[in-house]
C-alpha cells in the first residue's frame, strides 16, 4: 500500500502537466488530422477559448475571410458573441476526404447544429490548418 502512494505521488505532477480537452486555455490541437483540426473550431467555442482558435489557422494567411474571421475574433465582442452561437453546438459529421495537401471534413453549425458545410484544409509540411469554409 505504502509503495502505491509512493508511485502515485511520483507521478501526480507529470500527470498535471499533460493537455487535455478540459485544459481551457492550455488545450492543444492535433494538427495531424483535419478532422481533429475542425472539431477543435467546436471545443473553443464550446470552451470559450480564444487562444485555441488562432492555432487553427493557415501559417501563410493564405485562408479566406470566413476562416480568417475566426482566427482573429477577439473576446467580448460580436464577432466574438457570433461565434459561440454559431459554433458550439457544431459538430464533424463524416470522414475527411483527403487530396494531396487539401482535405474536405464536413460538419454542421449554427444555432441549433443544424446547418450544414463542408471546412476545407489545408497541409502545411505534417499539420493540418483551416483554409476556407
Amino acid at each position: 500500500m505504502k509503495a502505491v502512494l509512493v508511485l502515485a505521488g511520483l507521478l501526480l505532477p507529470f500527470t498535471s502537466a499533460l493537455p487535455s480537452a478540459r485544459a481551457g486555455k492550455r488545450a492543444t490541437v492535433d494538427h495531424r488530422s483535419p478532422v481533429k483540426v475542425t472539431r477543435a473550431v467546436f471545443r473553443a467555442a464550446r470552451t470559450k477559448n480564444a487562444q485555441l482558435v488562432r492555432r487553427l489557422c493557415d501559417p501563410r494567411g493564405q485562408n479566406d475571410g470566413d476562416t480568417r474571421r475566426l482566427c482573429t475574433v477577439e473576446r467580448g465582442t460580436k464577432g466574438w458573441r457570433k461565434f459561440l452561437k454559431y459554433f458550439s453546438n457544431g459538430r464533424v459529421t463524416g470522414k475527411a476526404r483527403i487530396q494531396g495537401n487539401r482535405a474536405k471534413v464536413p460538419f454542421r453549425f449554427g444555432p441549433r447544429g443544424k446547418r450544414s458545410d463542408t471546412m476545407n484544409l489545408v497541409r502545411r509540411g505534417k499539420f493540418w490548418y483551416l483554409y476556407s469554409f
